[in-house]
């Protein structure tokens, strides 16, 4: 059983159906520099967690390209947003599973 879930840079289920199943809290972070995951997506989710009154939160980090936190790609690695992604992603899980 999953107690606590966060996706980097998720697909965002179309339709949103798949989010309705959701049974733990979930982060989810994006880049809003994504060339993949595109703002409008990440607004559907925000709607469907809404929607299907679900345990989520979104952080995005502006100028932030999808795979910001791969620090082995200089050209995709942005160390702030990492950085702050890391620190959310420990908090939430110490916060969900203790």
């Amino acid at each position: 059983e999953i107690k606590a879930a966060v996706p980097f840079y998720g697909q965002v289920p179309n339709p949103d159906t798949p989010i309705q199943k959701l049974a733990c809290p979930v982060l989810y972070f994006y880049g809003e520099d994504d060339g993949w995951i595109t703002k409008a997506d990440v607004q559907r989710l925000a709607a469907a967690l809404k929607k299907y009154n679900k345990t989520g939160e979104i952080k995005t980090y502006p100028s932030a390209p999808h795979a910001f936190f791969r620090d082995i790609d200089p050209s995709v690695y942005r160390p702030e947003a990492a950085k702050d992604a890391w620190a959310r992603t420990k908090a939430f899980f110490k916060q969900h599973l203790g």
